[in-house]
């Protein structure tokens, strides 16, 4: 069983950021405005409140429960393209998953990636394309983009 104890203080800050990383990328992939964000960013933190009842025996999701949301979102809030923020934010969850999987068991990076895939879907979901996030699609093509490359992440 890995614990939070088993990485470097700088390690579980990449860790225990995966979850609020994976929220922001997929609520900032589709460059909406605030509103929609928002409920985006809500619905992303709602199901990562289910995935930690849904693991109760992975030490490691119980602690992103425990520590709350930690993520330094400014590294890629610096620039105005969305592209671009969505990229750093696709960089830091890779640098964080890498991390993870040096030191968790198979079955643990298991359920986290399958949290953090209901994560950042949820989040994608919570909103249409429409004016303030209202009708048309609800997972657009950026969106969908973002959850492929987080797909492949998880999957590597």
């Amino acid at each position: 069983m890995t614990t939070k104890d088993d990485f470097t203080t700088e390690e579980w800050a990449q860790v225990s950021a995966l979850p609020v990383l994976v929220t922001a990328g997929a609520a900032f992939a589709d460059g909406r405005k605030v509103v929609s964000t928002v409920r985006e960013i809500v619905s992303g933190q709602k199901a990562l409140a289910e995935g930690i009842a849904k693991y109760p025996n992975n030490t490691l999701v119980q602690a992103f429960g425990e520590d709350g949301p930690n993520a330094d979102l400014s590294q890629g809030m610096k620039s105005k393209k969305v592209s671009d923020v969505v990229g750093a934010l696709t960089e830091q969850i890779a640098a964080g998953w890498a991390v993870l999987k040096s030191k968790a068991t198979p079955d643990e990076v298991s359920d986290v990636a399958e949290l953090l895939k209901a994560v950042g879907l949820a989040a994608a979901q919570r909103t249409g394309s429409g004016p303030l996030g209202f009708g048309g699609d609800k997972v657009d093509d950026t969106e969908r983009a973002f959850l492929d490359t987080l797909t492949g992440i998880l999957a590597g």
